[in-house]
């Protein structure tokens, strides 16, 4: 089951966290973390860049596979491997 769920209502657009049991709007989630609405809902929608995943993980201190589990194997695998990176779990492989 997807963690995180985009809701569009008409006035406003939503973020559902299924692990958390949270609901929030685009606009509150991103002040709250310091972030651009943009980046929160093309993250929500799957339509966001790998470094947009990766810093809303970071922002969570999740990783982005437990976010986004419904992502493709390989996907999941390489932003995993990126998010432990930098969190200096693991090292960077050359």
């Amino acid at each position: 089951m997807n963690q995180i769920t985009l809701i569009n209502n008409k006035n406003n657009i939503y973020i559902i966290d299924t692990k958390k049991n949270t609901k929030k709007s685009v606009q509150n989630l991103a002040k709250e973390k310091g972030i651009q609405h943009k980046m929160v809902y093309q993250a929500a929608k799957k339509t966001g860049s790998k470094s947009t995943r990766i810093q809303l993980a970071l922002i969570q201190k999740r990783l982005p596979s437990e976010i986004w589990p419904n992502r493709s194997d390989n996907l999941k695998r390489d932003d995993d491997y990126l998010y432990k990176v930098i969190t200096g779990v693991r090292k960077l492989q050359q």
